[in-house]
C-alpha cells in the first residue's frame, strides 16, 4: 500500500490491512462489545440501507473481556456520527417486539451471512454534537437494544420480585406504563436474604422522561428525577405497581409492567438514593396460576373432612327427630288442642249474643227499678233526717251503680266477646 514517507527497503509483512491506510476521505472510529457474533474484517456499516462504511479489524481489549471493533465510515457520511448516535449488530435475523405485535428484524441476506453494522442518530434538537475520530461507542445486541437503550437523563427505580417468578427476567426488557415502553430493566440479579431465606430478583429500571408528556406547557427539567419521583409517587397512592408480565403469553421474554392494581394495598416509593416501587400480582399465566394455587393451597388447608362429617351427623340427627314416635304424637296433641281452641271460640261466640241481650235487659231493668224508687221516696215527704232515710238513699245509691256497670259489661262485651275466654285485658 503506497504511502508518502522517505524511501527505504525493507518493511515488516502485516497479516492484514491496516486501519485507515490511506483512506483520507472518512473518520475512524471505535466500537466494543461483549460479543461479535458474525461481525468480521470485511462487514459491511449500513445506514437505512445504505453501505456507508465497512468494518477495518477486530481484536480483544485489554481487559480480555470485550471486544474491539475498527470502524471506518466514508465521507460525507461521517458527519451523521454524533455523540449520541447508537450501533447495533445488523447482522443476525431478530424477532423485536416494537410496534405492538412481533416483526422480524433482517438487515439483508448479505448482512445475514457476512455481518453487519447498523447505526441511528436519536431525532430533535438535542441530537450531540459531531463525534470525534476515535470516539468509543458501545455495540448493542440488535436494533431494538439500541433504540430503547436509557440515555444520561434514565431516572433509575428498584423493583424486587420472588425468584421464582422472575427467573426469565434479563437485562434489556422492556418497562411499560399503560402498555407503552417508558423505559428498560438494565439489571436483573439474584439476592437471598438469610433473614427469611427468600431468594429474590432484584432488577433496576431506568425510565425516560422524554417518553412521558407533561401536560400545560411543563417541560422536563435537565435532572428529571425529582419530577418522576413527585409522578411515580402520585401514582404509587393510586394504586400503581410493578408486575412481571410478557407481550407474548406463556413464551413471550419477562419484562416489567407500571399498572393500575384494584384494592391494592397502601404503598409508598421507596426513600432511598435508587427508590423501590411496589410489586404487584404477576399478570402472565404464571401469575395467574400462582394466584390460583395459592386459593387451592388455602382451600387445601381447610378441614374439608371434619366439616362434611359434621354435617352428615347434624343431617342424620335431624332425620332422627323427625322419624320420632314422640314427634309425631306431639304435633297431632298440638293440632287436636288448636282444633279444641278454635270450637271454643265458635262456641263463645255464638253465646256471647244471647248474653249480652239478657245482660242489657237487666241493666233496663235496675235502672227502672231506680227510678220508681226515687218517686217512692219524693212522693212519701220522709225527711233526711227520720231514722232509716239514710240507708234507704244509700241502696239506691248502689242500685244505680249496679245498673251503671252491668250496661259498661254489656257495651265491653259487645265490643270484646273474647274476654268471656281469656278474661278482660289491661290493668284491673
Amino acid at each position: 500500500e503506497p504511502h508518502p514517507g522517505s524511501r527505504q527497503d525493507q518493511y515488516q509483512g502485516l497479516p492484514q490491512r491496516p486501519v485507515n491506510a490511506n483512506d483520507p476521505q472518512g473518520t475512524h472510529f471505535i466500537l466494543r462489545t461483549a460479543r461479535l457474533g458474525n461481525i468480521d474484517r470485511g462487514s459491511v456499516l449500513y445506514y437505512r440501507d445504505l453501505s456507508v462504511g465497512e468494518v477495518e479489524a477486530k481484536h480483544l481489549d485489554k481487559d480480555e473481556r470485550h471486544f474491539q471493533i475498527d470502524l471506518f465510515v466514508h465521507a460525507p457520511f461521517d458527519k451523521l456520527i454524533r455523540a449520541n448516535t447508537r450501533f447495533w449488530d445488523a447482522g443476525a435475523a431478530r424477532v423485536s417486539m416494537a410496534g405492538g405485535g412481533p416483526r422480524l428484524q433482517l438487515q439483508s441476506v448479505p448482512a445475514l451471512l457476512e455481518g453487519a453494522v447498523g447505526f441511528e442518530t436519536p431525532a430533535g434538537p438535542d441530537s450531540g454534537s459531531a463525534a470525534k475520530p476515535d470516539t468509543v461507542f458501545p455495540l448493542y445486541e440488535s436494533r431494538d437494544a439500541a433504540e430503547h437503550a436509557p440515555d444520561d437523563r434514565a431516572v433509575r427505580y428498584r423493583v424486587v420480585f420472588h425468584a421464582q417468578d422472575a427467573g426469565g427476567l434479563k437485562a434489556g426488557a422492556p418497562v411499560t406504563l399503560a402498555d407503552k415502553r417508558v423505559g428498560s430493566v438494565t439489571e436483573s440479579r439474584l439476592q437471598y436474604d438469610p433473614t427469611d431465606g427468600q431468594l429474590n430478583t432484584v432488577a433496576t429500571l431506568a425510565i425516560e422522561p422524554d417518553t412521558i408528556d407533561l401536560a400545560g406547557g411543563v417541560s422536563w427539567a435537565e435532572d428529571a428525577k425529582p419530577q418522576m419521583d413527585a409522578l411515580l409517587r402520585h401514582l404509587i397512592a393510586q394504586g400503581l405497581r410493578a408486575r412481571l408480565g410478557s407481550q407474548i403469553p406463556m413464551v413471550g421474554a419477562k419484562g416489567v409492567q407500571l399498572a393500575f392494581v384494584p384494592s391494592a394495598a397502601s404503598a409508598t416509593l421507596g426513600a432511598a438514593p435508587v427508590p423501590e416501587i411496589p410489586t404487584g400480582p404477576a399478570s402472565d399465566i404464571a401469575g395467574l396460576m400462582a394466584q390460583v394455587n395459592a386459593v387451592a393451597a388455602k382451600i387445601d388447608a381447610m378441614p374439608i373432612d371434619q366439616i362434611a362429617d359434621e354435617v352428615h351427623q347434624a343431617t342424620q340427627r335431624i332425620a332422627t327427630i323427625t322419624s320420632s314416635p314422640e314427634i309425631t304424637q306431639s304435633l297431632a296433641r298440638l293440632d287436636q288442642s288448636l282444633a279444641n281452641v278454635e270450637h271454643v271460640t265458635h262456641d263463645a261466640s255464638t253465646q256471647a249474643g244471647p248474653l249480652l241481650t239478657e245482660l242489657r235487659r237487666t241493666a233496663t231493668q235496675a235502672q227502672s227499678t231506680l227510678a220508681a224508687a226515687k218517686g217512692l221516696v219524693g212522693n212519701s215527704g220522709v225527711q233526711t233526717s227520720a231514722p232509716g232515710t239514710a240507708s234507704m238513699g244509700d241502696t239506691l245509691y248502689e242500685l244505680s251503680r249496679a245498673a251503671r256497670s252491668l250496661r259498661a259489661l254489656a257495651d265491653y262485651l259487645d265490643r270484646h266477646p273474647e274476654a268471656l275466654l281469656r278474661g278482660k285485658g289491661g290493668p284491673g
